[in-house]
């Protein structure tokens, strides 16, 4: 009889380590996944803030589509100069 509760405890603690370790992997999962998104998303609109100025708009009207501001534009801008 022991042994038979030992045992149960046993399989008891590795279900409970698993449903651990695949709880940890779904939230890592979904972590990354938002990481992923917004890292996306900004390389989007790094292409846009350096393709609307290689095409001759100004900075306003990159602004006024991208949503960002003056200073972040020109950052973006003046990082890719330093690249080339």
């Amino acid at each position: 009889e022991s042994e038979r509760l030992a045992y149960r405890r046993h399989m008891d603690n590795l279900r409970y380590q698993r449903s651990v370790i695949q709880t940890g992997l779904i939230e890592g999962h979904e972590i990354g996944k938002q990481e992923g998104l917004i890292e996306g998303i900004e390389k989007g609109i790094e292409q846009i803030v350096l393709t609307g100025n290689r095409n001759g708009f100004t900075v306003e009207q990159i602004m006024a589509f991208s949503g960002l501001s003056r200073e972040k534009i020109l950052e973006i801008i003046k990082t890719d100069e330093k690249k080339s």
